[in-house]
This record gives C-alpha cells, structure tokens and sequence, in this order.
C-alpha cells in the first residue's frame, strides 16, 4: 500500500497460495494497531507494522499489479469483487464477506 508521504508498507502471506484454486484475500488497516493483516480464506495469515496516512480521497489504486523497484509485476489471475472500506473490518466481518452473509 502507498502511503501519502509516497513510501509503501506491505504484508507477505506466510502460506502457499494454492494455483487453480479460489481464494479468498482480504488485508485489513488497522489504525489504532498500526498493522496490516492478510487474511486468506478470512483467517489470518500474517500481520506486518504499518502506520498512517495512506492515500484515500482521489487516490488511484492499482490492483493486482506489484510494481516494486520499478518493475510490472502484474497478477496472474482473475481478480473479483475488490472493496475498500472506511474502517478496519474485524477477522468476522471479513469471514461474513467471504460466506457472502446478509449485511
């Protein structure tokens, strides 16, 4: 993620994606933790220190491309549903997402 300041913080899984399989991938801000978390599948996988701000307003979002060290990296895959929320979601907000609850 690019913060305002144009420096990015990131989290790696820890686990193996597995190929030709759905996967459901979530990373959740957490301002008041000053972390990142990835959740695969709405369990968490790895959690790495971030802190604020981050771009919001007006910002551009490049999903499913890495472009780290000036390099195109672009994601080998189908991405669906990408959603950006206004607050960090909890580890059961996500898990809802995932099983597609009533919200």
């Amino acid at each position: 993620m690019r913060k305002s300041d144009g420096t990015t913080q990131g989290v790696t899984s820890l686990s193996a994606i597995p190929i030709n399989e759905w996967t459901h991938v979530a990373v959740v801000f957490d301002d008041t933790a000053n972390s990142l978390t990835l959740l695969l599948d709405g369990n968490a996988d790895n959690t790495a220190p971030a802190t604020a701000p981050y771009l919001r307003t007006g910002a551009t979002a490049a999903i499913g491309n890495n472009r780290h060290g000036g390099d195109d990296r672009p994601f080998n895959g189908i991405i669906d549903e990408v959603r950006f929320y206004g607050e960090a979601l909890s580890d059961d907000e996500v898990q809802c997402l995932m099983h597609l609850c009533p919200q």
